[in-house]
C-alpha cells in the first residue's frame, strides 16, 4: 500500500510546485514618482454661531508608492505624499475670509487587480484603506481677530479606490497614469479666547489624479 501511495505523492509534489511556480509569475516590485493633483470634493456643517462653512483647496505635489505584485493578477500598493491645502470660509457671517492652512498626511494602502496583462499595458483597480494625519496648522490673521486661538483636527481613518495603468516602455521602464477617491473626513474643532466651538464636521473626499514615471524590478 505504501508503495502504491508513492506516485501519488510524487504527482501532488509536482502540482504544488507548478502551481507554486504559476503563482509566483509576475511577481516582483514596482516604484514609481508620480506629480499628483489632489482636488477636494468638499462640504462641511456651518461654524457655530455663523452660519458660515469650511471649503479646502487644492494642490500639487509629488508622490512616491511601492508596490508589489504577488503575481500577474494581484498586487499591494502604498502610496506616499503629503500636502498642504488653505483654508477659507462660504456664506453666513464671516464668510469669504481665510481660515488659514493645513497640511495633511495622507498614507494609503490599496489592494490591486490586474485585468490585463499585455507586453506594452498593464490596467489594474485598486480597493483599500487610507490614514489621514492633519498636522501643522497654520492660523489665519482674519480668524485671529475673530477671537480664534487654533483649530485642531481629528485624524481619519477610512477607504480609499484607484483605477490606474502602467505603460511599459522597456523591461523595467513604465509610465503611469492614476486616478484615485480618496475618502477623508475630520472634525475641525475652533478654539477662542472665549473656549472651544462646536466641531465642524468636514468632508475633503479628494479626486487624486496622478501621472509619473516607474521602475520594475
Amino acid at each position: 500500500m505504501r508503495k502504491k501511495c508513492i506516485p501519488f505523492l510524487v504527482v501532488a509534489l509536482i502540482l504544488m510546485t507548478v502551481t507554486t511556480v504559476i503563482s509566483a509569475q509576475g511577481a516582483g516590485w514596482t516604484i514609481r514618482l508620480r506629480g499628483i493633483s489632489i482636488n477636494p470634493n468638499d462640504s462641511s456643517s456651518a461654524i457655530d454661531g455663523t452660519g458660515s462653512k469650511i471649503a479646502v483647496d487644492s494642490a500639487v505635489v509629488p508622490e512616491l508608492d511601492f508596490t508589489y505584485k504577488f503575481n500577474e493578477r494581484f498586487g499591494i500598493e502604498l502610496i506616499l505624499a503629503t500636502s498642504r491645502h488653505d483654508l477659507t470660509t462660504s456664506g453666513g457671517l464671516i464668510g469669504g475670509i481665510s481660515a488659514g492652512s493645513v497640511r495633511v498626511l495622507p498614507p494609503t494602502l490599496t489592494f490591486q487587480y490586474y485585468f490585463y496583462n499585455g507586453p506594452r499595458f498593464c490596467p489594474y483597480i485598486g480597493l483599500g484603506l487610507n490614514y489621514t494625519r492633519f498636522y501643522s496648522y497654520d492660523l489665519s490673521t482674519a480668524l485671529r481677530y475673530a477671537g480664534a486661538t487654533g483649530v485642531e483636527f481629528k485624524n481619519s481613518f477610512d477607504v480609499a479606490g484607484q483605477i490606474g495603468t502602467d505603460v511599459y516602455l522597456d523591461k523595467h521602464w513604465l509610465v503611469n497614469f492614476d486616478v484615485k477617491y480618496i475618502r477623508i473626513s475630520t472634525d475641525a474643532t475652533i478654539d477662542t479666547i472665549y473656549g472651544p466651538l462646536d466641531p465642524v464636521s468636514v468632508d475633503i473626499n479628494p479626486w487624486v489624479f496622478g501621472f509619473g514615471v516607474g521602475y520594475r524590478f
